[in-house]
């Protein structure tokens, strides 16, 4: 708003114009004729028949104090001029022979009256301008035009006349200007603003507020903010009554309001419209009559009113078969209702989807449904995997174990790989297939003669060291060094333990301490070598773990060190019988 204080009648001048003529003058020989626009300026200065100064627009505050106005603060007029306003011309590029148009205005607050000495106007040698007659006029409607003329006016920008305003009323004074489709010029007459082609001329408004303030209507649509039940109209949209135009109540443009449209627009609107953002005239809804019509509901087959929609897809939740999973192609490769993108086992049927791992691979299609793998890895390829194949390297889909029923609990290994189906050993020991290839299948739990040597373990059937051979002795009794070969039984000692299997090194007659420090001295090469190594106990009693198929390993080392100390710890080394001494 600007407020301007009082201006005598005689210098005085307010400006109103409003545009004549619109944007698609393109075809209208715009090129040749230019845009012509009627504008509103409040503040004169500069203005001529020829030029112009600043034009000033919108709503103007003037204060008319009952001094200078007749008015004197009642609904009097007196026919004299109180105030100029000026109608304008801007963008004119050919020298007019006619402007005319209508100037309506609220005639209960203002008359029309003549504007005295101030007479402007832009076409030179004109007549004054006039209805029937000349001003004061009364009933709200001004022809303002040139309609008696001598000669051509002069192309471009300028006032093109002046009207006196006779103030009868304080309150807010609206304007309209409607050009009329008499506009010519001598050289194209009749072509301007509604004539033969042209499109119809643009009216617009302009307020004057006399001692009150300026209406707000900050979108310019004519109706006022506090009345504006769409504050937020796009100018130039036409608007209805309630200052809405049809894109803010009907945004698909169909013909059926918007939810909750404030009012009907100027096509006036119809209904609640089902898909608010979707043009369907018709309304359909016959799917699922959930109240969202087919063509934007999201399950148009199955109702859901609230449309709710947890990922990115086009799906709602009721119809989606991956609600939280965006899917658009919906694929859904087994029988169950779950999508690819989201199924635990998309190429089998499981409907409930059941998972007892934390792998992402639900019971029904997971190689080892209670022991999490992601990778699925399957060496044998017998559909159970690695981390819970009982045989990993050797296939056997039916995972029998024989020695969890006959041996409880059993052990972990599959019949097919168990070197003793029928008998629990954990650690699967195969002395003679370890020490004395090529030995046999048979674990040391279940192989009648651990070290191949072809006397058995229990040759007389009442246990393993039970009856030990003597020298020379091959049935009937027990192996005297049971996983060590000794096909003679020789026992220098008659102690019941083989030579092979003696652990005296130092030849005292006990298993102590002191062998294993000659071991050690010996092994670190800080002394002689002990007694059985030389003369007096059996030569190869100090080694211990070689294959003895045919001799030792060639001497004694770290390992048959080791294999003392734990004997003497009383922890039986895995290839050796540890003198009954020892486990006693």
């Amino acid at each position: 708003m600007r407020k301007l204080a009082w201006i005598p009648a005689a210098s005085a001048v307010l400006v109103l114009a409003v545009v004549l003529g619109s944007g698609l003058l393109d075809g209208l020989r715009a090129s040749a004729q230019g845009m012509v626009n009627f504008d509103i300026d409040p503040e004169t200065t500069g203005n001529s028949a020829s030029t112009l100064g600043t034009v000033e627009q919108d709503c103007y505050e003037i204060t008319c104090p009952s001094a200078n106005c007749t008015w004197n603060g009642s609904s009097t007029f007196d026919g004299v001029s109180d105030y100029i306003i000026d109608i304008v011309v801007t963008g004119d590029t050919q020298a007019p022979v006619a402007y005319d148009a209508s100037l309506n205005y609220d005639n209960t607050k203002v008359h029309i009256a003549p504007p005295g000495t101030n007479t402007v106007i832009k076409i030179p040698g004109a007549v004054d301008l006039g209805e029937t007659g000349t001003p004061p006029d009364t009933d709200g409607t001004l022809s303002v035009g040139v309609i008696t003329f001598l000669a051509a006016g002069t192309p471009g920008s300028g006032t093109i006349t002046r009207v006196g305003l006779d103030i009868g009323a304080a309150g807010v004074i609206t304007f309209s200007l409607n050009p009329k489709p008499l506009t010519s010029y001598a050289s194209d007459a009749g072509v301007h603003c509604g004539v033969g082609a042209a499109p119809d001329c643009v009216r617009d408004t302009g307020k004057l507020a006399i001692n009150v303030d300026c209406p707000v209507d900050a979108d310019n649509d004519g109706v006022l903010d506090d009345v504006d039940l769409c504050p937020d109209t796009t100018f130039p949209d036409p608007v209805d009554a309630n200052g809405c135009s049809d894109a803010q109540v009907d945004g698909d443009d169909d013909g059926i309001c918007d939810p909750d449209a404030p009012s009907a627009g100027p096509s006036v609107c119809t209904g609640d419209d089902n898909c608010p953002t979707t043009y369907n005239p018709n309304q359909e809804d016959v799917g699922d009559g959930d109240g969202v019509g087919d063509v934007c509901d999201n399950c148009p087959a199955t109702t859901n009113a609230d449309q709710a929609n947890s990922d990115a897809d086009t799906y709602g939740n009721v119809c989606d078969n991956c609600p939280a999973t965006t899917n658009q192609d919906q694929a859904n490769s087994d029988a169950d209702s779950y999508g690819n993108a989201c199924d635990n086992c998309p190429a089998t049927t499981n409907q409930d989807q059941a998972n007892s791992d934390t792998d992402s691979y639900g019971n029904v299609c997971d190689n080892c449904p209670t022991t999490t793998n992601q990778d699925q890895a399957d060496l044998d390829v017998d559909g159970v995997g690695n981390v819970c194949d009982n045989c990993p390297t050797n296939a056997n889909s039916n995972q029998a174990n024989s020695d969890v029923a006959a041996d409880p609990p059993g052990d972990s290994y599959g019949d097919v790989c168990d070197n003793c189906p029928t008998v629990a050993n954990e650690d699967q020991t195969n002395t003679d297939k370890t020490l004395y290839p090529p030995g046999d299948a048979l674990g040391d739990a279940c192989d009648p003669d651990d070290d191949n040597d072809t006397l058995l373990d229990d040759g007389d059937g009442g246990g393993p060291f039970s009856n030990p051979c003597e020298p020379g002795e091959t049935s009937g009794c027990d192996d005297n060094c049971r996983l060590i070969p000794n096909d003679g039984q020789e026992d220098e000692e008659s102690d019941g333990i083989g030579n092979v299997c003696e652990l005296d090194v130092n030849c005292d007659g006990d298993l102590d301490t002191g062998d294993i420090i000659l071991m050690l001295r010996y092994i670190a090469e800080w002394g002689d070598p002990p007694p059985a190594l030389s003369e007096g106990c059996p030569p190869p009693a100090g080694d211990l773990n070689g294959p003895r198929a045919t001799a030792y390993d060639d001497g004694v080392d770290t390992a048959d060190l080791v294999a003392m100390v734990q004997c003497n710890a009383g922890l039986p080394y895995y290839n050796i019988v540890c003198p009954a001494a020892v486990a006693d």
